[in-house]
């Protein structure tokens, strides 16, 4: 099995999203038969944030610390590129494709690495077709 980009959003639909969502499901079952994601540096803020905000909103289907540690058990499965792309090019990317600086890291990973990205982000979507990288369904 290839790596392919993880974006939170796809993470954090089968990890606090209720229900979970099939996207984020078929996301997971990939990781199951043995592709390896890869992850901006940022990756594990952009969870840690949505499972507090999904805390405060009362929203989470299980405990904080039953999803924490779940996120846990996966880090040794997923590789956190410690590469960061300059400053330069998020700000480009950001400007170019509407994106934000931490939906550009994902984008510059993807191109960068030359993998498939795997997101349900809108955005993301969009500046994926514009860059042609491979969107994971």
């Amino acid at each position: 099995m290839t790596g392919f980009v993880l974006d939170a959003s796809a993470a954090l639909g089968w990890l606090v999203d209720n229900p979970p969502s099939a996207y984020a499901m078929r996301i997971q079952r990939r990781m199951v038969d043995g592709a390896r994601p890869v992850v901006p540096i940022h990756w594990r803020l952009e969870i840690a944030n949505a499972v507090l905000s999904a805390a405060r909103r009362k929203s989470l289907r299980r405990q904080a610390s039953d999803v924490i540690g779940d996120i846990s058990a996966l880090m040794p499965f997923i590789e956190q590129d410690v590469s960061p792309d300059d400053l330069g090019t998020l700000v480009s990317l950001g400007q170019r494709l509407q994106l934000t600086a931490c939906d550009a890291a994902y984008i510059a990973l993807a191109v960068r690495r030359g993998l498939a990205l795997a997101t349900e982000d809108k955005a993301m979507l969009a500046a994926a077709r514009t860059l042609k990288i491979v969107v994971l369904s």
